[in-house]
């Protein structure tokens, strides 16, 4: 819908009127006097759960609406850095919440709105000195202290990196709270009724297999909805699809048969490869789902206006996501596991005796759960907004390690292995005349280049097991290195592969290496954390840290 005003509005109507998710903009964009806002509406309105990005204002405040004005639990993040937090009445923060600055100063009390302060509280500077009285007046024009106490921070001199008040993530919007008109539209173009949930949205209440739902209707409902879409869409366009489009279309439109009742590995890879084109298609319910929802996250923590505290809130939502769009799914294929539990499908053997697959998964078979069915779906599209909190958030530890390994790097490969405590049998293809150490060839001295250049590969990958195939296949290229050299049936120590490990991640030189651990830890799953994979990933921890904690120079 454009607007006279030139204001433009895209979304759902009912009667005329914005009703359902819809994302409006107002203003005028070349002034930088405009606001978008993504969200809920009711009749017109701004009513429930919506992201308002205030241009002129240069705040951007995450929370609740009620009658077009911030009304409920909201934080509000701003272009000089400032975060609030608590519960806003008719546009004001309100009552009891939180204020953090970017140096880790933060306030928790009473505010008579943003900024100002109104009753008792706690302030806490960056030094960890506390203040706890009655505080009032505005941040910016003074602030007046009574019946105050003053604790000095004696003990430690600085306050604990990215330390928040004791009321932080409480007084904001719920996860599953956030994006429910998106998923009540889905659930109404499948035909299905809300109520199957239980109220905390985390399970169902009757069971897949429960008479409230009509499986063979779902389906029924996703080939009308495809087909209308791709209808109307030939019809607004004028203009004919690929061959391959309508080939796709037509796929969808078909009814599986697997995921059903059973699953194998076999149905779980059709499953997955249906659930892949139907993420890929705007004419099906669940791309469409995916679409919204991915818009929406990458609205709320991208752009100008972000925050390395929008981080914590960032992560669970986008587990909320995966969580709810899994219970989507459900309704589709019965046959996968309850929500919040996995099954293990085995691998085939082959006529020669090995598993199918089993350089792709390291454990016995393949994982199936939320997560690894929907974050090769959700992850790639919420990467570029996601990962820019992460490196806010660890902007002081990679800024640290980035400087030592540029220090470390200017030195020649056998400075670099002697001061990092490699074994000298893993000087390969080096000889000693008159004592003096020198590549015999330059084959010789790239021993570990393609470990180097694999594990550089992470940087171009999205998921968590993905990021720790690549961690693997480098330990794996490391070792035929080392074989070639000392004999096939060479083994490692940890003793021995950890410095030439260390070595392989300073000369691969991954940028902001901390925020690609921290988002690891965040994402994966429990079935992954442990074995082989878990403990190479626990070594690549250790390097960074010891990167990190490192007094020594080279000399």
């Amino acid at each position: 819908m454009k607007y006279t005003t030139g204001d433009i509005y895209e979304g759902y109507f009912k009667d005329g009127n914005p009703h359902g998710h819809g994302i409006k903009k107002q203003g005028d964009f070349t002034s930088s006097s405009a606001t978008i806002y993504t969200g809920e509406w009711v009749n017109g309105v701004k009513q429930g759960y919506g992201v308002m990005d205030d241009i002129g204002k240069g705040e951007k405040y995450l929370g609740n609406w009620s009658d077009n004005k911030k009304h409920g639990c909201g934080l509000i993040v701003t272009l000089d850095g400032i975060y609030y937090e608590g519960l806003f009445m008719q546009d004001v923060l309100t009552g009891h919440g939180v204020m953090v600055f970017e140096d880790g100063t933060h306030y928790e009390g009473e505010f008579r709105s943003a900024g100002v302060f109104s009753g008792k509280g706690i302030l806490t500077f960056s030094s960890g000195d506390k203040i706890e009285g009655s505080l009032s007046g505005a941040w910016t024009e003074g602030v007046k202290i009574s019946n105050a106490t003053m604790q000095l921070n004696v003990s430690n001199p600085v306050l604990p990196m990215n330390s928040k008040p004791n009321s932080f993530g409480k007084l904001s919007v719920a996860p599953n709270q956030k994006w429910n008109a998106l998923f009540r539209q889905c659930f109404q173009c499948l035909g299905v009724s809300e109520s199957i949930l239980t109220p905390t949205g985390n399970h169902f209440a009757n069971g897949p297999s429960g008479p409230s739902i009509d499986n063979v209707k779902i389906w029924q409902n996703v080939a009308v909805a495809i087909s209308c879409s791709h209808k109307e869409r030939n019809k607004m366009s004028m203009k004919k699809k690929s061959n391959d489009l309508e080939k796709s279309v037509d796929c969808l439109e078909v009814i599986p048969q697997f995921g059903q009742k059973t699953l194998n590995l076999e149905s779980y890879t059709e499953l997955q490869q249906y659930l892949y084109n139907a993420c890929e298609s705007t004419h099906h319910p669940l791309g469409q789902l995916v679409l919204g929802l991915t818009n929406a996250f990458n609205t709320t923590y991208g752009g100008v206006r972000v925050h390395p505290l929008l981080l914590s809130h960032a992560v669970k939502e986008l587990k909320s996501i995966t969580a709810r769009l899994y219970q989507v799914v459900r309704l589709l294929f019965p046959a996968l596991p309850p929500e919040g539990s996995d099954a293990v499908l085995p691998y085939k053997k082959r006529e020669d005796g090995q598993e199918e697959h089993a350089d792709s998964n390291p454990i016995d078979g393949e994982v199936v759960s939320a997560a690894s069915l929907l974050q090769p779906a959700l992850l790639p599209r919420a990467h570029p907004a996601l990962f820019v909190l992460y490196a806010l958030h660890n902007k002081r530890e990679d800024d640290l390690y980035w400087r030592r390994l540029l220090k470390w790097n200017r030195q020649p490969d056998l400075t670099l292995m002697a001061f990092l405590g490699i074994d000298p049998k893993f000087w390969v293809g080096y000889t000693c005349p008159n004592n003096q150490l020198s590549p015999t060839s330059p084959l010789k001295e790239q021993l570990f280049q393609e470990a180097v250049e694999t594990l550089q590969q992470l940087k171009t990958t999205f998921s968590p097991i993905e990021k720790l195939l690549v961690i693997r296949s480098t330990f794996q290229k490391m070792t035929i290195a080392v074989q070639q050299e000392l004999g096939s049936n060479y083994l490692w120590s940890m003793d021995e592969l950890f410095p030439v490990f260390h070595f392989v991640v300073v000369r691969a030189r991954i940028l902001q290496l901390g925020s690609e651990i921290h988002f690891i830890e965040d994402f994966l799953e429990p079935a992954m954390q442990h074995g082989e994979l878990g403990l190479m990933f626990t070594t690549l921890k250790a390097c960074y840290f010891q990167i990190l904690q490192e007094k020594m120079s080279i000399n």
